[in-house]
Order: C-alpha cells, then sequence, then structure tokens
C-alpha cells in the first residue's frame, strides 16, 4: 500500500493542517465525486508525532496528496513540511472517521 506522509515543522499549527487537508479533500471531490472520494481516500493525522499520512492507493487518493501538498507549500512554506512516499501495511484510515474525529476536537 503506498501512502505519503508528511512531517510537520514544530511551529505548524495542526489544526489549520487539518483544515488545509480537508479543502484538499474537497477540491478532489470536485475531479472524482464524494462518493469516490470518501470511498478511496483516507488520512491519519498523529498530533503527538506531528505527522499526516495520506494513503495514495488510488487515483482519487493521489489526487488529495497532490492537492494538499501544493497548498501546504503555498501556506506553511516548503520548510514548514517534509513529505516522502511510504509504504504502509494496512489501509490507512478514511476520509470520513478521521474527518469526523477532527470535527469532534
Amino acid at each position: 500500500t503506498m501512502a505519503y506522509r508528511f512531517d510537520l515543522g514544530p511551529k505548524v499549527d495542526l489544526v489549520e493542517i487539518e483544515q488545509t487537508l480537508h479543502l484538499a479533500i474537497y477540491a478532489a471531490e470536485g475531479i472524482h465525486g464524494s462518493a469516490r472520494i470518501r470511498l478511496e481516500a483516507g488520512y491519519h493525522l498523529d498530533r503527538e508525532r506531528r505527522i499526516c499520512i495520506v494513503d495514495a492507493r488510488t487515483d482519487a487518493g493521489e489526487t488529495v496528496v497532490r492537492i494538499f501538498t501544493g497548498l501546504l507549500a503555498r501556506e506553511i512554506g516548503e520548510d514548514g513540511f517534509a513529505v516522502e512516499r511510504i509504504e504502509v501495511c494496512e489501509p490507512v484510515g478514511s476520509v470520513s472517521e478521521d474527518a469526523a474525529a477532527g470535527a469532534a476536537r
């Protein structure tokens, strides 16, 4: 399973990061449709470790990653984060589950 790991700098506001990720998800819905994003895209934000992992096994997930990366570069700058492609053993959390958890915070 391919995913992208975003390492977030110590000065980066994690609430802002999650809002930016949701914006990327909404933009990807415009390309792939909301049902496909809900079924095929996923992410997990680990606040303690300051990382965000985005599932990129599908075209829909890859679109979310590309949009998210572009938005991060504009909003927090290239030096505010690092990104690398990784392999994960199991699927990353779903968009709806992680979005609901973020909204509850």
